[in-house]
């Protein structure tokens, strides 16, 4: 839990999918601290994100709204 205060000191916040801070483009962090780069949010309202450790070859991954909300953080610095 250090590291994601350490993020949350640094300017990154919850994503709150209801206050809309979090838009297509945006640096992510998860809890796991792994940043990406949300890619796409789709038909169904699924979150894709493009990690920065995938490979070019890899397909990104995606996250129902619930899970993205309480596992990400969005960067606001």
């Amino acid at each position: 839990m250090d590291r994601v205060r350490d993020l949350l000191e640094d300017g990154f916040t919850p994503v709150n999918l209801k206050a809309g801070n979090v838009k297509v483009g945006d640096d992510v962090a998860n809890r796991n601290c792994m940043f990406g780069t949300l890619i796409k949010i789709t038909k169904k309202g699924n979150y894709v994100v493009r990690y920065n450790i995938d490979y070019d070859n890899e397909k990104p991954s995606k996250y129902k709204p619930n899970a993205f909300e309480r596992f990400f953080l969005v960067d606001k610095r």
